[in-house]
């Protein structure tokens, strides 16, 4: 039997939207969403840029939140920015240490509208790995097709670990997503040239 799953959101540029002052959380009207025809429930814990989230909201909105939806039997998939998502997940981890759940986060670093943005394939990446019945539980990042410990990530600098984790690998969506970086990459240095 599959897993039940549910997206939550923090906000972050994962669920942003390019306005006039740059790049905004986006406000969302529905419950559910549909992704890869298939339909998830949709909750908003908050509505913030990632380097506006600090202990305070970790312990009093996120973690709740998730510790919630995990005894009740969902595997969550939370859409956090990359700024703290790091931090977030540690504070996860440590906080919910000997859940049985699978907790799975994920960011981008362009927002959905935007040409070379990771956002949907990041999303489609953590609902699959959410979805998938593996007995290995706690508290993972799910970002740019591979499954990492919350310890081992940052935004500027991050590797695979774990030879287990390594097994789990989103190899296919790796390699689209690792080709349109260097798409990406040979067009930001061409400019620069």
């Amino acid at each position: 039997m599959q897993p039940k799953v549910i997206i939550d959101t923090t906000g972050g540029t994962i669920e942003s939207e390019q306005s006039e002052k740059g790049i905004a959380p986006k406000k969302r009207g529905f419950k559910t969403v549909v992704i890869s025809e298939q339909r998830f429930p949709y909750h908003e814990i908050c509505r913030y840029d990632s380097t506006d989230i600090d202990d305070r909201i970790r312990n009093k909105k996120i973690g709740p939140t998730i510790a919630k939806q995990a005894r009740d039997g969902y595997n969550p998939v939370i859409l956090h920015g990359t700024d703290t998502l790091a931090d977030t997940t540690g504070v996860m981890d440590y906080n919910l240490y000997g859940n049985n759940r699978r907790i799975v986060f994920t960011g981008a670093l362009y927002p959905p509208d935007v040409t070379q943005s990771d956002a949907e394939i990041n999303k489609k990446d953590a609902l699959t790995f959410a979805m998938r019945g593996y007995s290995r539980s706690g508290v993972f990042i799910v970002i740019g097709g591979n499954v990492l410990s919350s310890f081992l990530w940052g935004k500027h600098n991050w590797r695979p670990h774990d030879p287990v984790l390594e097994l789990l690998r989103l190899s296919a969506m790796k390699k689209v997503f690792l080709m349109n970086m260097r798409l990406n990459c040979t067009s930001h240095l061409n400019l620069l040239q």
